[in-house]
């Protein structure tokens, strides 16, 4: 998590100067991150998938998925969709924080945010 949050700030710096590069290669590195796309065995594949939860999971690939989207509109050059998926990837965490790590991000319990569609309540 700390990678990305590191990635994320690098990609916010590079959307407000317009260098799409760097936008590129930092939502590649988010996306390439994920998990389970790492080198596991199957009985840790397994292990993980028991320990998070399916919902999680499903949350993860799908944040994945949008900084793979992030990096298309980059190496396509449109603003536009980028500055979008980038919200959107942040509101993820937000929401993903929220849900299953409010006790790791106190001012999410606070703010007694509720769960986003989908999700187990």
């Amino acid at each position: 998590m700390a990678a990305i949050l590191v990635a994320s700030g690098v990609i916010q710096e590079a959307l407000v100067r317009g260098d799409a590069d760097s936008v590129s290669a930092q939502a590649r590195n988010i996306r390439d991150s994920f998990i389970l796309k790492r080198q596991l065995t199957q009985e840790d594949r397994k292990a993980l998938r028991a320990a998070v939860g399916a919902a999680f999971v499903q949350r993860d690939q799908a944040f994945h998925r949008l900084a793979g989207d992030l990096a298309e509109a980059a190496d396509a050059g449109d603003r536009t969709e980028q500055h979008r998926l980038y919200g959107a990837m942040i509101e993820a965490c937000a929401s993903c924080h929220a849900q299953y790590a409010a006790d790791k991000f106190p001012g999410f319990a606070v703010q007694g945010l509720p769960a986003t569609e989908g999700d187990a309540q």
